[in-house]
């Protein structure tokens, strides 16, 4: 076997190897899931990779305020992401409102 045949065949199982990695870390990065919880403790969401909103808990005691103390609340999450609108296009909410 020649030495060009040798370099193409490790160059190909290095390549093989590389995508199986690619692979492996795009399923851990698409599964990932964020959490974060209002600073008043009310309010907690747990969001999947881009800021989509995957869940959303509210304390009880949210009753006892106003909405915009609620709105408040959850706007004011530490460490949730903006979700991305980088496309321009109008996006539909939680109440299928489009903006």
């Amino acid at each position: 076997m020649s030495s060009a045949d040798e370099w193409l065949r490790h160059a190909e199982e290095e390549s093989t190897q590389a995508l199986s990695e690619a692979a492996d870390l795009r399923t851990v990065v698409s599964t990932t899931r964020g959490s974060a919880r209002s600073a008043d403790g009310l309010v907690s969401a747990v969001v999947a990779p881009g800021g989509a909103l995957v869940s959303l808990e509210l304390d009880e005691r949210v009753m006892d305020g106003t909405a915009l103390q609620l709105q408040q609340s959850v706007v004011d999450i530490p460490g949730l992401p903006e979700p991305s609108d980088d496309d321009g296009e109008d996006q539909e909410d939680l109440f299928g409102r489009r903006s």
